[in-house]
């Protein structure tokens, strides 16, 4: 002869209730924690600047150079290219420059000798006075 079960053998155990709860809320702050630190950027040590162009090091005949053998695969040509390359300078926009030279390279293009801090570099002449807009067609 059976028994008919009581209410309090019909409730299913505590324990396991509680495991599923404490799962849940260890996922629930694993989620919170991936949102957390996706949230928060990264500290930089400085301020990064950014650069407009760069310069060649060098009197206006090193860019004249460089533009003109720019296809050039010799040894020679290429060890040059990648030493004045290696050693290009990143100028800030808006540095006051002192222009000193002027040339054209073979492919027309205007170059500029300057001095900026008492180091001489040279670019093309758009990195100093950009060319302006060309006006709309009326």
């Amino acid at each position: 002869m059976r028994v008919a079960a009581t209410s309090a053998e019909a409730v299913p155990p505590v324990r396991g209730n509680i495991y599923s709860m404490l799962k849940r809320a260890s996922i629930f702050a694993a989620v919170a924690g991936l949102v957390c630190a996706a949230a928060i950027r990264p500290v930089h040590a400085a301020d990064q600047i950014v650069y407009q162009f760069a310069a060649l090091r060098g009197a206006v005949d090193q860019c004249r150079w460089f533009d003109d053998n720019l296809n050039d695969r010799s040894e020679a040509a290429l060890v040059r290219q990648v030493d004045a390359l290696y050693n290009r300078v990143a100028l800030p926009p808006g540095a006051p420059v002192n222009v000193t030279q002027n040339a054209a390279a073979a492919s027309g293009a205007q170059l500029l000798g300057f001095s900026i801090e008492r180091t001489q570099l040279c670019a093309g002449s758009d990195a100093i006075r950009p060319s302006p807009a060309p006006s709309p067609a009326s």
